[in-house]
């Protein structure tokens, strides 16, 4: 096993189960060395409707409204892990945040496009049912990417905040 210095990417979101996941990556896993990639897999919003009956009537402002609610989401969780990172003293830290209409798909490209060595994701509970139906990202990232996954159940992330 390789002693080097390992690219970790964590997958976030805003919930507190990446924050969770975050935690126990500090505490479990994290080595001075390594270079740390947080990553944020953002749906980007659909553009409104258009009809051939009012092809004029985009809402503009609406639009505009809601990009500019999603970068100062973006915004805020990549000010959150900056000071998350900078107090846990990871010094090699990058947030990444893309647009994509599959997390789990963005999060096993990022981490081969990265070349990571590996990932560690926070999962939600769902239950067997509604994972069957729903999907889970956690679990397609398991099954996807092609180096070692962490899957931090909600129960592990240490002390709540």
């Amino acid at each position: 096993m390789s002693s080097g210095p390992r690219t970790v990417l964590i997958a976030v979101d805003e919930s507190d189960h990446s924050r969770q996941a975050f935690r126990w990556f500090v505490s479990e896993l994290f080595r001075p060395d390594d270079r740390v990639i947080v990553y944020h897999s953002a749906e980007a919003p659909s553009l409104p409707n258009v009809t051939m009956s009012s092809p004029i009537s985009v809402p503009v402002d609406d639009w505009h409204r809601i990009l500019m609610s999603r970068l100062e989401a973006m915004r805020a969780l990549e000010d959150e892990y900056t000071v998350r990172a900078r107090d846990a003293d990871i010094r090699n830290f990058q947030f990444v945040a893309e647009n994509s209409r599959h997390p789990g798909e963005a999060i096993v490209e990022a981490s081969n496009r990265f070349n990571v060595s590996h990932i560690v994701i926070g999962c939600r509970g769902l239950g067997s049912l509604r994972r069957a139906f729903l999907g889970s990202v956690s679990d397609y990232v398991a099954r996807n990417a092609f180096v070692p996954t962490s899957i931090v159940p909600a129960a592990c992330g240490g002390d709540r905040e």
